[in-house]
């Protein structure tokens, strides 16, 4: 996908370059893309940026053919051309919109991306939502080819049932100043916070069930223990995928 732009902070960097997909898995002789490696790596879609609202989200694809999908959809996108790629400079851009909500690829890749954007945000982290994908689909393209049948009304039902989630405990506050009707102790929340942001550290864990507590299971009447057994059986459950996943690699590798 040829592109012309300029970097933020950078100057006369008006360079011309190219990046053409030659296939899906760069595995073999074939690589995955040919590019200009001398030209500057900028986003998908810099040139929409002065057509979008800045009262409404920003979305975050990982890629060229999510952001055209999302953009199919009617919805305000950057796309990030990998998920290590992410450049600090370009939080400048996201920095005017009421909200940022990365759509994550359903892998390791996708999670880093979105750490990325969060450390970056710095103090405006708590804008940063994320939406994972449902379980067996890959990315929002693949959502709309498989799952949704290339119908783009349909697709946006189904994206819009996907929940938003808070990428920092801060932004579980703003989440219920936003929408103080919204479920923030839901099973849905707990579960996704903990899969992509917290993982299995004990200490952030304790930290943001005592966070949701307060927020809203407090007022609602549900205990600090019913939340934490959600917490629990999440981390049980990623440490057992986890294994499986070992023993696969292993006998795969005849280790």
């Amino acid at each position: 996908m040829p592109y012309l732009g300029s970097h933020p902070g950078q100057q006369g960097s008006n360079y011309p370059t190219y990046k053409i997909r030659t296939s899906y898995t760069g595995k073999g002789k074939r690589p995955k893309y040919i590019k200009d490696g001398k030209g500057i790596v900028i986003p998908y879609g810099l040139n929409l940026l002065s057509s979008y609202d800045i009262n409404k989200p920003l979305y975050i694809t990982e890629g060229e053919t999510d952001m055209i999908t999302m953009l199919q959809a009617g919805y305000q996108v950057l796309g990030i051309p990998g998920a290590n790629s992410f450049d600090k400079k370009w939080t400048s851009y996201l920095t005017p919109y009421a909200t940022i909500c990365v759509v994550l690829d359903s892998d390791k890749a996708g999670d880093r991306l979105l750490a990325s954007i969060i450390q970056d945000m710095g103090e405006l982290s708590p804008k940063v939502f994320f939406k994972p994908m449902p379980e067996g689909i890959k990315d929002v393209n693949t959502l709309l080819c498989t799952t949704c049948h290339k119908d783009i009304e349909l697709f946006k039902k189904e994206f819009e049932r996907i929940g938003q989630v808070p990428a920092t405990l801060k932004g579980f506050e703003m989440l219920r100043e936003l929408l103080p009707e919204y479920d923030i102790v839901s099973q849905y929340n707990i579960t996704n916070y903990i899969k992509h942001v917290i993982g299995d550290n004990k200490i952030e864990v304790d930290k943001f069930i005592q966070t949701v507590y307060d927020l809203q299971g407090k007022e609602l009447g549900i205990s600090k223990t019913t939340i934490k057994d959600i917490a629990k059986t999440t981390i049980s459950s990623m440490i057992q995928e986890s294994e499986i996943a070992n023993e696969v690699l292993a006998a795969g590798t005849g280790d």
